[in-house]
């Protein structure tokens, strides 16, 4: 006689024995129905484990429905972040982030963000080495505050193309600190580490697209 031993005994392992039941389900049913057809008259089989191997087996095909269909959710969304990330590609977009990159062209513009108006505020540039190479005197009202370095230090010398981080200490009237937002823009021309971690290529830099706080077209030539 025919018999169907329950799903733990004698298990495969989770990749083989999802494949196999997924793909032969019908063939579970085909089975249970040879079992009622071939089961001995004298000893015919217990309802109860009858009921509980088919609610064993219907669990399980569930389950595996589920985690297909999770896998096609997982699959449709990194797809979705891919095309939303080629969207960047030739676009100018702001982040969030404390760098500066300081262009062949001698010049670096980026920009932070106050929540209220401060009674003085002032801008240091730092280059790799920790150096301060400059220190600018910054917008004071409250909301977005554009900052442009023309690539020199305080002594006039002009400074190596690169990243530069910037630290801005703003004060109310009081004394007090007042905590900023820094933000820096610039065109994305790549994008890297697909399909696991998205980052967009600006300049010299990585950044995630988690960063990007604003997009704009860039400036026509």
């Amino acid at each position: 006689m025919t018999t169907i031993t329950p799903i733990g005994a004698g298990a495969r392992a989770p990749g083989e024995r999802t494949t196999s039941l997924a793909d032969s389900f019908d063939g579970f049913l085909r089975l249970l129905t040879s079992q009622l057809q071939h089961q001995d008259p004298l000893s015919p089989l217990d309802a109860t484990k009858f009921t509980s191997q088919l609610v064993e087996f219907a669990s399980v095909e569930q389950a595996i429905r589920t985690n297909t269909r999770l896998d096609q959710l997982i699959a449709n969304s990194t797809s979705g972040a891919r095309s939303s990330a080629l969207g960047y590609l030739g676009n100018v977009v702001e982040i969030d982030t404390g760098l500066a990159e300081l262009t062949e062209d001698g010049n670096a513009e980026f920009s932070y963000q106050l929540p209220a108006a401060a009674a003085a505020v002032s801008v240091r540039v730092v280059d790799a080495s920790g150096r301060t190479v400059r220190e600018l005197p910054g917008g004071r009202q409250a909301g977005v505050n554009v900052v442009r370095w023309d690539g020199a230090s305080d002594a006039g010398q002009r400074q190596r193309p690169g990243l530069y981080r910037i630290v801005v200490d703003a004060r109310d009237a009081r004394g007090n600190a007042i905590t900023t937002t820094s933000r820096d823009s610039g065109e994305v021309t790549g994008i890297s580490g697909l399909p696991d971690r998205i980052r967009l290529e600006i300049g010299e830099r990585r950044v995630p697209v988690d960063a990007v706080i604003g997009v704009r077209r860039p400036a026509a030539a």
